[in-house]
């Protein structure tokens, strides 16, 4: 979709949080209908995504104007330069995803009338293009990768401005990587926030049994609520390139919010 721009033409900005760079904003839509608000810098490269889509795991749909915000790990301080910048207010209305808690906004008059401007310049870019592809917005899968058909296959990019990162999928190729991924362990319906954690299903599943007493299980619940993804990255391997100790900390995020969603459900759960 097209970098949101105010109405004089300006794109949308948003400050630096203490684990995001500043950035413009470019609205897009999930396969849910909610609305997406990407980050991404001068050049159009992505740099994050600030909302997370839940109506497929049961939550209310936010509304028109409404997005779900995740505000967690490294989106820590994330709803509130987008408060700071004007594009959004928050409601006060939250909904748990995983051991965490998405926080409910509504876009400004500001931010409304530069999400409708996008739609209609997405609207009239997709008609305009060949006869052989439906007139249908692409649509973001999620972690700023977008699908679409184009012509009979499938359609992936990671980068809206630029091809290099482009993937076309024939059903042959597509049906393919469906074997491939039920054969691995990835194909499966995603348990609420797992999405979001970039979890990496591995082919064995592991059953842990722990008995703790009542204050080891109320103080590990304390702890996982307040670990964050800079810590988990500094616990990675420094051996490692930047992105992999990233990717690790987004694995090891996923696996310490399964022990604490168990110990949710035992009845420790810290406010």
């Amino acid at each position: 979709m097209t970098t949101s721009s105010s109405s004089d033409g300006a794109p949308l900005r948003v400050g630096a949080t203490r684990y995001m760079p500043s950035g413009i904003i470019r609205f897009d839509q999930y396969r849910s209908g909610e609305t997406a608000i990407e980050i991404i810098d001068q050049h159009g490269e992505p740099q994050y995504v600030a909302t997370v889509a839940l109506v497929p795991y049961g939550a209310p749909h936010p509304g028109e104007y409404g997005v779900w915000l995740k505000g967690w790990s490294e989106n820590e301080g994330v709803p509130e330069a987008l408060v700071n910048a004007g594009i959004i207010t928050l409601t006060g209305r939250k909904h748990p995803t995983g051991f965490c808690e998405a926080q409910h906004a509504e876009l400004t008059e500001h931010a409304r009338a530069a999400l409708m401007r996008a739609r209609g310049a997405v609207g009239a870019a997709n008609c305009t293009r060949s006869k052989r592809v439906h007139c249908k917005q692409r649509e973001l899968l999620g972690d700023s990768v977008y699908v679409e058909n184009d012509g009979g296959m499938i359609r992936l990019t990671g980068n809206a401005f630029s091809r290099e990162n482009v993937i076309f999928l024939e059903s042959e190729v597509y049906a393919a990587l469906r074997r491939w991924a039920h054969a691995h362990g990835y194909e499966r319906v995603p348990q609420a926030g797992e999405g979001d954690l970039r979890d990496a299903t591995a082919t064995t599943v592991v059953h842990i049994h722990a008995e703790l007493t009542d204050q080891e299980a109320w103080n590990l619940a304390q702890f996982i609520k307040r670990l964050r993804f800079d810590q988990c990255c500094e616990l990675t391997d420094s051996g490692h390139a930047q992105q992999d100790r990233r990717e690790q900390a987004y694995v090891m995020l996923a696996a310490i919010n399964k022990i604490g969603n168990a110990l949710k459900s035992a009845g420790y759960a810290p406010r």
